[in-house]
């Protein structure tokens, strides 16, 4: 039985109906982060956030890319302005024409700005992170993409410096250029 198990799991990145081929590029972004919407409004503050992603395959079902990271925050008394990106490497398992298992390391930096009752506070981060989800094809181009990723922040300031393991969850959209297409 173990046996067929592990044979099974060995023969599902060979299937040919779900692979996803060198030189195919990707686009997209998180529609939805730990929860909240790009544009949010909560705790009286106006929250605006943006992840756009893109990616390239390299090798058949593993791509490179890049991710940007935005996030504004504006209420009555601060303001917030986190800039970022992180580099990621993908690797994606077909499972079935519609559906494939990926996994995701990256590495990455984002600086905050923060203004409160006019003073400033400045923040620096670099991330590693891992990541799994999954690509639900929605059509064979475009799939919606749920993540659940377990990440290392190292935080400095001008007069701290921390680290701490964060588990967080997004759901991502992503159009994918010359997926289908036979080469």
């Amino acid at each position: 039985m173990r046996t067929l198990a592990l044979s099974i799991l060995l023969a599902l990145p060979l299937l040919s109906v779900a692979q996803i081929e060198k030189g195919t590029y990707f686009l997209g972004g998180s529609i939805l982060s730990n929860g909240q919407a790009p544009i949010s409004f909560r705790n009286g503050q106006l929250n605006l956030n943006a992840d756009v992603s893109s990616g390239f395959f390299v090798l058949r079902n593993t791509a490179v890319g890049l991710r940007t990271h935005t996030r504004m925050g504006i209420s009555r008394r601060t303001m917030r302005l986190d800039l970022g990106g992180d580099l990621f490497m993908r690797y994606y398992v077909p499972v079935s024409q519609r559906v494939s298992l990926f996994a995701e390391g990256s590495f990455g930096i984002l600086n905050s700005f923060n203004s409160r009752n006019d003073a400033t506070y400045n923040w620096f981060r670099q991330d590693r992170s891992l990541s799994v989800g999954t690509s639900i094809w929605l059509t064979d181009n475009l799939a919606i993409e749920p993540m659940v990723t377990v990440s290392r922040n190292r935080l400095s300031s001008e007069s701290l410096v921390t680290s701490r393991r964060n588990i967080s969850s997004s759901v991502g959209l992503h159009y994918y250029f010359g997926r289908g297409k036979s080469k």
